[in-house]
Order: structure tokens, then C-alpha cells, then sequence
């Protein structure tokens, strides 16, 4: 008893020492524009809303758990991830308090009911689920991420004012947007290529009992015996072997299975997490495709893309249970946005560097790209084609549109840097839920 008594004690203090540290910070105006105000706890917030979603599987994963991570430089300037994405928040932030001076005192508009009734049944919901109803319990959670109750409805609050100015300006799915607008964004913000990819590794494929890849047929599925060279082997009724599919099967005079290797295709295999399982090239074969790719992009000349579509086709491969996905109309990659993998940034630093029609070697963790600079073609964004290329698109153009419009307002900002020494993105802790 006397043991549950001291936890409970620590526990209350606990809770005490992180809700007055929130309630010390709180209030105190980080930015300033106007009569609208963003304050030091609400900057703490997004800092960790954004490290949460860093700390995902689709941006760093755990790694970017360990302060290490954050030191790594990513320019050649010495930037850290902690420097970039810091500068980020700070940067969003300085959008969102236009946002609210643009909502408030330039427009006069109002949130309609419906929105702030979303907001509130948000919050209802989530103190049900994650705090049992209790306030209280909520607010020592929230604590964590430097904001109570009442703050994160004021964040959401926020955030429901300035979709709603987003709307009132652009329009549902940029209705208010011509296309001409449009266009201008996507040829000032992307880069289009295609690639010839040299990869670094091979993947593991299925093979039988004597250790020997089998091949199958692309179209049924079933395997592909090599008929015109081996042999059938018949049981005692003068019957020839068939495999479960009651195709014949035909040997090599070793015993060995004859598959079929120039019509049919390997099946890829897969580990416990169900990736495809690969395995490293040996260094001696490092080297060769290392100057395959080499002489590959040396062989097309600036501008030559039907050379480079053949070569494209060339060192195409078709693999079973591999998913080759075709972009007839090439890669389309946004230039001002860091992406997950290291490769895709270097390829997109490197067509930075280039001019249309030239010819790039961009060597990564995966293996050798073979690039060449294509020129933007109009409305690629409207095509269905490209959709996978172009899911952002729309949030892209209202993103750009609006820190045009925010641009006049920026030099207006009373920003007290001193309150945010020492709250980064480093030490922030990593919301996942709010």
C-alpha cells in the first residue's frame, strides 16, 4: 500500500512539473502580425506533429528517434536535418499567422458552424478514446508536445481558418484557378526524365530441387520446358512426365530440368516481411555494370531520345511476381521538396544541373542511373497517365499561390527569436496522434 502511495505522489508530481512548465510558456507570443498572435507553445506543437510524421515509416522511420540523426549534415553548406526541417515549422508558422491576419482583418471572414462543430466533436472524441473522458488526463498527455485543451483547439481552429481562406481564394479542388495558372506552376516547380536503371544487386529467384531457376510462361503462370532441346522422361506405362499443371516435362541429358530461358521468365521470392529478397553483385561484377552504364550514357548523343528509348528497352527486364510499373511519358519529380530516398534528391539535384535533351550518370545506393533531361509537357498534370506523378498537384498550386499572396505580408512579422532558442526539431517530441 505504502509503495502504491509513493508512485501515486510521484505520479501527481509528475503531472504537476509538466503542466506548469506548459503553463509558463503559455501565452507568450512567439510571432506577432497585427492583432494575430502565434505563440512559443503552439510552435512547440507543430515542431512535434512534423517530427511525428518524420518518424514514420514513409520519411526517416525510427532513426530519426536518435538526436545523432538530427546533427547529419544534408548540404554541402553543412545544414543538419535539424537546421532544414526547424526552419520549416518556423516557416509554415509565419504562413499560418498571415493566414490568420488575411482570415481576420483583411476579409472579415467567419468560420461557418458547421466547421467549428467538426472541431469540437474532434476533440470530444479524442479525450473519450485517448484520456477516458478525462480533461485532465488529456491535458497531461498533450503536455508532452507544450499544449493543453485549450490551445489544440485553438490549433485546429486555426488550421479549419485557413482551409476555409484557402477555399474562399482558390476554390474547391482550384475551381477559382485558371489553367494558365496552373501551368505556370508546374513548369516553374517540375522536372520530367526517363531512366535506364543499372541496379547494384539481383533478386533471388524461385529454383528447384536441383538449386536451378525456373522459368515461367509470362502470360499462364506455368512453368516453360525447353522442348526443342530436352528431353521427355516416361514412367512404366510408357507415359511422358507431367508436372501438376499436366504439362510435359522435358530434362537435360544430366537429369536436370530443361526450362525454357528464352521465352520464359524467373519468379521473384520474398522474405518474412514480404520483400522481394535480393543479394549484392559480386565486386568483379560491380565493375562491369558499373561501365556498362557508362558506356551506356556515353552512347547517346544530346537530344537523341529514340536512342535513349531504345536503350531503355534494351536493358528492360521481366520478371515474375516483380512489379514493373511502365511510365511511357517518363518520371515527373517536384524540384523545391527533400524526398524520402536519398536517390531520388540526388537524380533530381543532377537534372537541376542539366539542360533538356542531355544525358546524366547518377550513381546510388541501389546501382547506376542512366537519366536524360525531357522537356515539360504541357498539362502532364491533367493526364491519367500521370496521376501517380501528380497526387499533390492541387495542394501544390494553393501552396504557391498562397506564399506569393503571404510574400507581401512576410516583412510585417514581429518575430521574437529569443523565445525559440533551443526548441527545435531535435529535441521536440514526436507527435503521432494530434
Amino acid at each position: 500500500m505504502k509503495k502504491k502511495l509513493i508512485k501515486a505522489i510521484a505520479l501527481v508530481c509528475a503531472l504537476a512539473a509538466v503542466l506548469s512548465v506548459a503553463a509558463c510558456s503559455q501565452g507568450k507570443k512567439l510571432m506577432t502580425l497585427g492583432r494575430q498572435a502565434v505563440t512559443v507553445n503552439m510552435y512547440e506543437f507543430f515542431l512535434s506533429r512534423q517530427k511525428g510524421l518524420l518518424c514514420t515509416p514513409y520519411y526517416y522511420g525510427n532513426k530519426a528517434l536518435s538526436e545523432d540523426f538530427w546533427d547529419t549534415t544534408i548540404t554541402p553548406d553543412g545544414m543538419t536535418y535539424n537546421d532544414y526541417w526547424t526552419a520549416h515549422i518556423i516557416d509554415s508558422i509565419k504562413l499560418y499567422i498571415i493566414a490568420l491576419y488575411l482570415f481576420e482583418e483583411v476579409y472579415n471572414l467567419t468560420l461557418p458552424k458547421s466547421a467549428v462543430e467538426e472541431v469540437d466533436t474532434k476533440l470530444y472524441e479524442l479525450v473519450e478514446y485517448d484520456a477516458d473522458g478525462s480533461r485532465t488526463a488529456f491535458n497531461a498527455i498533450l503536455a508532452q508536445y507544450g499544449v493543453n485543451y485549450n490551445m489544440l483547439r485553438n490549433i485546429y481552429l486555426l488550421e479549419a481558418k485557413v482551409n476555409y481562406l484557402q477555399v474562399y481564394l482558390y476554390g474547391t479542388d482550384l475551381s477559382k484557378v485558371s489553367d494558365a495558372v496552373k501551368e505556370e506552376y508546374y513548369q516553374n516547380n517540375y522536372v520530367r526524365f526517363k531512366q535506364v536503371f543499372f541496379p547494384n544487386y539481383y533478386y533471388v529467384y524461385e529454383t528447384d530441387n536441383d538449386g536451378n531457376v525456373i522459368y515461367y510462361d509470362p502470360d499462364s503462370g506455368t512453368i516453360l520446358y525447353d522442348s526443342s532441346t530436352g528431353i521427355r522422361k516416361f514412367d512404366e506405362t510408357g507415359k511422358a512426365l507431367t508436372d501438376e499443371d499436366g504439362k510435359v516435362i522435358y530434362y537435360n541429358e544430366d537429369g536436370s530440368i530443361a526450362y525454357d530461358k528464352k521465352n520464359g521468365v524467373p519468379a521473384v521470392t520474398f522474405d518474412e516481411n514480404g520483400r522481394y529478397k535480393t543479394a549484392k553483385h559480386s565486386s568483379d561484377e560491380l565493375k562491369k555494370i558499373k561501365k556498362d552504364a557508362e558506356e551506356a550514357a556515353a552512347s547517346v548523343e544530346p537530344g537523341d531520345t529514340e536512342a535513349f528509348e531504345k536503350l531503355i528497352e534494351k536493358y528492360k527486364t521481366e520478371v515474375i511476381g516483380l512489379e514493373e510499373v511502365d511510365y511511357p511519358n517518363g518520371y515527373y519529380f517536384r524540384t523545391n521538396m527533400p524526398y524520402n530516398y536519398d536517390y531520388i534528391n540526388a537524380i533530381v539535384s543532377k537534372l537541376s544541373t542539366m539542360e533538356v535533351g542531355e544525358v546524366g550518370l547518377v550513381e546510388s545506393d541501389f546501382g547506376w542511373h542512366v537519366i536524360m533531361k525531357y522537356e515539360l509537357d504541357a498539362g502532364a498534370y491533367a493526364k491519367e497517365d500521370n496521376t501517380e506523378w501528380f497526387e499533390d498537384f492541387g495542394s501544390g498550386v494553393v501552396d504557391w499561390l498562397f506564399r506569393r499572396k503571404c510574400a507581401d505580408y512576410l516583412g510585417e512579422i514581429v518575430f521574437n527569436e529569443e523565445l525559440a532558442v533551443g526548441i527545435d526539431m531535435k529535441s521536440a517530441m514526436p507527435n503521432y496522434n494530434y
